[in-house]
């Protein structure tokens, strides 16, 4: 949902000093959502949104200050929604309120909550043959199970605060703090094949395939804090931000996932009709209980030298617990991996005159596994990453600026999950990724620009430890891709804020899964925008198969 969204930041490149360690947190770049918050003069807004399929999402924004000290806004909307898939309907809500306390223009405090629900029939998608191969075509409307199964849901409720207070010229403290609640119950009626789960082939030729009742749920709790603080000085013609601090997260996440010992029945996919009903197929207590600690303590020096050298040098001290149980009868299997290391992260940036930068960096990086089952081989260890760039950055006549850069991302003990036979994942994998990406936005004046981007990414398995070929690529990363992108803004009354733009978007073939059997090109995509958020995308898809 877009409607508490104020702007969406991109940082590309390490990340691991200040955000390195928590459960699912990426291993290059960042996507940093910013909230909508109260702002000092009063404001309202109430839409509606429709489109096809019986898309209908009222939505609200209303922005309340109640005095020059206290200000208020919250943020809501309620999405209903059929599908050009059989059966699937969409009901989703989200509410999000938001209160500003300031005191002596010193000391300010952020307070934030969020609700939000969504429920909908699990689409589990179509195998590969019978779409992307085969002697027969499965309808592309196809929803697998009963057209009565259960709704799949997901809830959230969090609350979380920022206090910030500056002390002097020099010295200002930042502290956060977070509470989230969540859970997710997904029920299916599966198919199984001659591949197992992963049913990209008949169990009986040419389109017969068996069927299985599932449900997974997983409820998480999550409690973080962070505490920092800045000094900005000056020594001489050197200027210096020095970061000092601490943070600490724990995430506890408690699940089952159940699947009937026997198939319930069979489907013919080329004539489908499911009469066997959905029911539930286990006794629905929790017997996977994971719980990642992640608490660490970090220095950073940024230092700028005559206006033309910039550094940034620091290094985090970071600890991570993971304590996994798995209370299955059959699979019983208690660990707990408890490690510490110190994460360096240094690079610099020289201005080689006013339009153009040359930059380089090198970081470390640890993170936790959360949504796992572990084998009892061997125990949970964190994921590590190693990050390195490099590149250009440019800026010229006020109108054309972007960056060239290079990089190599490394990672270790990653999970690979052996499809075929326990669905649980082997820890031992390390995958490499390397590439050349380019940036590039022209602006020709106040109304028009263009937007052009190119990327070249060769991603791989770097081992053979999982039983997956060294080499192999991964699934679902094009080598290469690029968009290109033009807009036109109004500036004069009676247009003015409105705007039009369109591109087009293109990318290599991707493997559908590690096995690279099937794989899939995006060739076109066009856009219209417009404002209010209202936009219309035309994909279009080519699949082939490939054989071994």
């Amino acid at each position: 949902s877009m409607v508490n969204i104020e702007r969406i930041d991109i940082l590309k490149g390490p990340k691991a000093l200040l955000y390195s360690g928590g459960s699912g947190s990426p291993a290059g770049g960042l996507v940093n959502l910013i909230s909508k918050l109260p702002r000092p003069e009063p404001s309202g807004e109430v839409g509606l949104k429709i489109g096809s399929n019986q898309f209908y999402q009222p939505f609200f924004d209303l922005n309340q200050p109640i005095n020059s000290q206290v200000l208020f806004r919250i943020t809501g909307e309620y999405t209903q929604s059929e599908s050009f898939i059989d059966v699937i309907e969409t009901e989703r809500f989200n509410i999000n309120p938001a209160l500003i306390l300031t005191y002596n223009d010193t000391t300010t405090l952020t307070l934030q909550g969020k609700v939000s629900r969504w429920e909908q029939p699990d689409y589990q998608g179509l195998p590969a043959v019978g779409t992307v191969s085969g002697d027969f075509t499965i309808r592309p409307e196809t929803f697998i199970g009963p057209s009565n199964i259960d709704p799949s849901r997901t809830e959230f409720q969090g609350v979380w605060g920022k206090l910030e207070h500056t002390f002097s010229d020099i010295w200002s403290l930042s502290f956060r703090a977070r509470y989230t609640q969540s859970e997710f119950d997904q029920k299916d009626q599966l198919i199984f094949g001659a591949d197992s789960l992963r049913a990209d082939q008949p169990f009986f030729p040419p389109s017969t395939w068996l069927l299985t009742n599932s449900e997974l749920f997983q409820k998480q709790d999550e409690i973080s804090f962070v505490a920092n603080m800045v000094a900005k000085f000056s020594i001489g013609p050197i200027e210096n931000y020095v970061l000092l601090g601490v943070d600490y997260s724990e995430i506890n996440d408690n699940r089952f996932i159940e699947f009937d010992m026997e198939p319930v029945g069979s489907i013919d996919l080329a004539e489908p009709v499911f009469f066997v009903p959905y029911r539930i197929p286990g006794s629905q207590i929790n017997n996977v209980f994971v719980k990642n600690t992640t608490q660490g303590s970090y220095i950073q020096i940024q230092s700028t030298l005559f206006e033309r050298v910039h550094f940034i040098a620091g290094v985090r001290l970071s600890n991570i617990n993971i304590n996994y149980e798995n209370a299955k009868p059959g699979f019983d299997f208690i660990a707990e991996s408890d490690t510490t290391k110190l994460l360096p992260r240094f690079g610099g940036i020289f201005d080689l005159d006013d339009e153009f930068s040359l930059f380089a960096s090198y970081s470390k990086g640890m993170r936790g596994h959360l949504f796992h089952n572990f084998r009892a081989i061997r125990q949970p260890d964190p994921e590590l990453s190693r990050h390195i760039e490099s590149g250009i950055k440019f800026y010229i006549a006020d109108q054309l600026s972007g960056q060239l850069a290079i990089y190599q991302i490394d990672l270790a003990n990653t999970l690979v999950t052996d499809t075929t036979k326990t669905l649980r994942p082997f820890q031992v994998g390390e995958q490499r990724s390397r590439g050349f990406e380019a940036d590039l936005v022209w602006r020709f004046s106040d109304e028009l620009s263009v937007l052009a981007n190119y990327a070249y990414t060769n991603v791989e398995f770097a081992n053979s430890k999982a039983g997956i070929t060294k080499g192999t690529r991964l699934p679902g990363v094009p080598e290469h891709s690029g968009r290109f992108w033009a807009s036109y803004r109004f500036q004069k009354i009676p247009f003015r804020g409105l705007s039009i733009g369109a591109g087009i978007y293109m990318q290599s073939g991707v493997p559908l899964n590690w096995r690279s059997l099937y794989f899939f090109w995006v060739m076109l995509m066009a856009t219209l925008s417009q404002p209010m958020s209202l936009q219309q995308r035309f994909p279009r898809f080519r699949f082939q198969r490939r054989s071994g």
